[in-house]
């Protein structure tokens, strides 16, 4: 691949970004619950328990949160998830791209430094131009 079309797949990656919607991280979890009362349908073996309860779990300063997730949030919940999750894969595919940019400009004359900045400056002019149109 040239120099010119990994800056522009990288600008096509970047570009992705503002496609994603809102994300969270960490883990969505499922849970019953037994509540051990004699008449309970839950003390009855074979039978799930109570619920379901969804619990998002995730790090935050390095301490372990949970949240309690209402039904009616789940599949939103599930969304950004998977939004967290893209997110992750387009930064990756960015870095990589990235280092390979750097090894193809070590390459190449001083002058062509230039066209780096320039194309910069050109990707943040896009990312207002988007964000405002928001």
């Amino acid at each position: 691949m040239t120099l010119k079309e990994m800056e522009r797949k990288r600008e096509e990656i970047l570009g992705s970004f503002l496609d994603l919607g809102d994300m969270r991280r960490g883990t969505l979890s499922e849970r019953y619950v037994h509540c051990n009362k004699g008449g309970c349908h839950c003390s009855r073996s074979g039978e799930a328990g109570h619920g379901p309860n969804y619990h998002l779990t995730y790090k935050e300063k390095s301490k372990t949160k949970t949240e309690t997730i209402q039904p009616a949030q789940v599949n939103r919940v599930r969304e950004q998830l998977v939004n967290h999750q893209r997110f992750r894969e387009l930064i990756h595919q960015v870095v990589e791209l990235n280092e390979q940019i750097c090894r193809a400009r070590s390459l190449e004359p001083e002058g062509e430094v230039r066209s780096a900045v320039e194309l910069k400056k050109k990707l943040q002019k896009q990312f207002r131009k988007r964000r405002s149109e928001r």
